[in-house]
């Protein structure tokens, strides 16, 4: 293909007609070298064109025929009806743009999550290399999925004809498979064509095991190691319930028949995700919603970067989660706590999403206890509003974007515990355009904790999540309990506690224990019998702010000490902030989870006290009131310091990002303006009654009023003398807490002690 070029002059003053000549002389050379840039046609090579579901490895992708330095665009298409041409109803699966001679670096060290030009040439020719591995925890395998894809080559101007080329993966080669149909509304129900379907960890930790494309009538195939898993569907304009999963155990050589049935959507949920600096689209990206009851659907965004996802009104709250490792692939990063939607007054529009793009790194490598690279694990980075994501590659080497600010990272704990390692993740700090090394040390599994979990009848409890954490911190292994009930989690040297999900538990009706154990490395200990207790009895209850605000989606738990063990139990709260759960006769402790996902401090609010009530043969209520923090007051500790102010100004200046100070963000829109940092400063000078509030409620008073001396302070000091002691004419109405019998106030720690 022969491509044209329009060379232009700017204007001079009469420059005379030999200049004009020359003038047109030089752009016409000009004009020639660009056009030797130029050549005929690009081209598209994918190298291997096809490989197995469970390859692991790289896919290269060689672009001919470019200008020397030009930008193209990849994206892939997922050929839904195999007939290897882009058709209109064909999805577009991933999205980026890469330049001749070009590879993103960041403080010197290249961002590998981000394609770019490994030959480092700007010779009209790009090579650049994809990393094909089933990684994430979530459902963004599509990429690695059992289909035809159609990979696209276009210039991000102009300059050339989209070149395609296609790749596909096939089924692993396994001798078992579960096969089956996918219909919609149950039995007898019409045929779903196309549908996604996979085999997940039946707790549906970790990324599917293997992803597969049903064909024109529901029909799938899922080839797989022998083994018990979760068998699942999703489509457009269907939901799933993942609670309803079936889970089958596949035995060598077997096939296992398996229908699976989707629920047609009657809501949408559409909007943008964008850039959070320029606005511009971002396409290509996985979107997963789920709601508050379990249920699951999917969608991805368009070329321009927005995206409508079909819901089901059997559930009001729906959390959107676009997916980390389709986001990395452009530099962005991802939520962390997903965007919340609300559908009870019918389908949502125009939800912005946006999401910035990195402008640090952390880089390392993870090995194991021998020094040996650990490959094709992710590693993630968080914050309490953003989460970058990395992937190691075949030498442990991983790179994570984020920006400036504290960030948790560590290795993906389910993916270690499968492979029989544990590890500890790090707390760092970054900044702008610099890049911080930070490797990791994976502790093989040296022992194996190994029993059976049992009701009060003997009968074995299956499928109910394994918990082993050691005590102090450190991440936790985890595995999942056999039909039978029994059970071996890999743990090495030291203190541990064992303990079983809760909401595995409450969907059979039972709570767990929570075991302590001395692990001696090479010493398995074997013979454990769990022991899980029928529900006799519920708590229930609100939890909101001091404003009157429920508080959706916030953990709550309970503890209590039966018979000598520790038992757990615990739940969420809904859209209303109502919450419950079983529990058996006890006295327990109910609190609410103060860090982590779904906590109290991932919304910018302080923690509070644990609440005892004594559970007989009925139910009980436990109702939560969370203060709301001073403007300013970054750490919640009831004040506001000249640092917590510093670290707004480097908010509003771009240089932290605004999850160091949330309660900075009055407005809660993501930025901190002058307004808000002028009312920090003042609560700074003048001190925050929202304080003393935020101590009486969180050290169990309750904020009342009361006639106090003329000289007290709201919330006066109860545990000093004279206060409150005054007479009716030498007194004035306070804010006042009430601590109850034989406790008082103290104003100096802001919280009621015993008197």
């Amino acid at each position: 293909m022969t491509h044209t070029r329009r060379c232009l002059t700017g204007e001079k003053s009469n420059p005379g007609r030999w200049g004009v000549a020359l003038a047109a002389l030089v752009a016409l050379s000009i004009c020639t070298a660009a056009m030797a840039g130029v050549a005929d046609a690009a081209g598209l090579t994918i190298t291997p064109v096809s490989v197995a579901a469970n390859y692991t490895g790289t896919i290269a992708l060689d672009i001919t025929g470019l200008a020397t330095g030009q930008t193209v665009l990849v994206e892939t298409f997922l050929d839904i009806n195999g007939n290897g041409t882009i058709d209109t109803g064909d999805l577009l699966v991933q999205s980026f743009q890469v330049t001749d001679g070009q590879a993103l670096t960041i403080g010197g060290v290249r961002n590998t999550n981000v394609p770019g030009d490994e030959d480092g040439l700007a010779d009209g020719k790009i090579h650049t290399l994809l990393n094909f591995a089933r990684s994430g925890n979530g459902f963004d395998a599509v990429t690695t999925s059992v289909a035809k894809f159609i990979y696209q080559v276009s210039p991000a101007t102009s300059g050339f004809t989209p070149v395609p080329a296609p790749f596909t993966i096939t089924q692993p080669a396994y001798a078992q498979k579960v096969a089956g149909t996918v219909t919609s509304g149950g039995a007898g129900g019409a045929a779903v064509p196309y549908a996604f379907t996979f085999l997940i960890d039946p707790a549906f930790n970790g990324a599917p095991i293997i992803m597969a494309l049903a064909d024109a009538n529901g029909n799938f195939t899922l080839s797989a190691a022998p083994g018990s898993y979760a068998v699942f569907a999703l489509d457009a304009g269907f939901v799933a319930d993942s609670s309803a999963a079936p889970v089958v155990t596949v035995n060598t050589g077997a096939t296992v028949p398996q229908n699976l049935s989707l629920t047609a959507a009657n809501r949408s949920i559409s909007g943008s995700l964008t850039d959070l600096d320029s606005g511009a689209g971002i396409p290509g990206v996985l979107i997963s919603v789920k709601s508050s009851s379990g249920l699951l659907a999917v969608g991805f965004s368009d070329a321009s970067g927005n995206f409508a996802i079909p819901v089901s009104s059997a559930s009001t709250q729906w959390k959107l989660d676009p997916d980390e490792q389709s986001l990395a692939l452009s530099g962005y990063l991802a939520l962390n706590g997903k965007y919340k939607v609300d559908i009870s007054g019918g389908s949502v529009s125009g939800v912005s999403i946006q999401l910035p793009k990195a402008t640090a790194l952390i880089y390392g490598t993870l090995k194991d206890d021998q020094g040996n690279p650990l490959a094709g694990v992710d590693i993630y980075a968080d914050t309490d509003q953003y989460e970058g994501y990395g992937l190691t590659d075949s030498t442990g080497n991983y790179v994570v974007g984020v920006t400036a600010g504290t960030w948790s990272v560590g290795p993906d704990s389910d993916e270690l515990t499968a492979l029989g390692y544990l590890e500890t993740g790090a707390s760092v700090n970054v900044t702008d355009s610099h890049s911080l090394e930070q490797d990791f040390i994976a502790q093989h599994v040296t022992a194996y904790l190994m029993g059976q979990l049992v009701d009060t009848m003997d009968n074995g409890v299956g499928n109910i999540g394994v918990y082993a954490c050691p005590q102090g911190s450190g991440n936790c292994s985890n595995s999942t309990t056999n039909s039978d009930g029994t059970f071996s989690i890999g743990v090495f040297g030291g203190t541990w506690n064992l303990s079983f999900s809760s909401d595995d538990l409450a969907n059979q009706n039972l709570i767990g224990p929570q075991l302590p154990f001395t692990v001696t490395d090479g010493v398995n200990q074997t013979g454990i019998v769990a022991v899980a207790l029928a529900v006799t009895s519920s708590i229930t209850g609100t939890v909101q702010d001091s404003n009157g605000n429920p508080i959706p989606n916030l953990g709550v738990y309970a503890f209590a000490n039966i018979s000598g063990t520790q038992y757990n139990a615990g739940s969420q709260t809904n859209d209303n902030g109502n919450y419950a759960f079983g529990v058996a006769n006890g006295t327990w402790q109910v609190g609410l989870n103060c860090q982590g996902d779904n906590s109290l401090n991932s919304l910018g609010l302080p923690c509070v006290n644990n609440q005892s009530v004594t559970v007989p043969s009925q139910n009980q209520t436990v109702n939560f009131t969370v203060p709301v923090p001073c403007v300013g007051d970054c750490n919640s500790n009831g004040r506001v310091t000249i640092d917590d102010i510093l670290t707004m100004v480097n908010i509003a200046l771009g240089n932290v990002d605004v999850s160091a100070c949330l309660a900075g963000d009055a407005n809660d829109d993501g930025q901190i303006t002058v307004d808000e940092i002028l009312t920090a400063v003042n609560n700074a000078l003048n001190g925050c009654t929202i304080a003393e509030e935020q101590g009486c409620v969180a050290s169990g008073g309750t904020v009342t009023t009361a006639m106090c001396c003329a000289t007290a302070p709201d919330f006066p000091d109860t545990c000093a003398i004279g206060a409150c002691g005054c007479s009716p004419q030498s007194s004035h109405d306070v804010g006042f807490c009430d601590c109850g019998a034989g406790a008082c106030f103290d104003r100096t720690k802001l919280a009621c002690t015993s008197s």
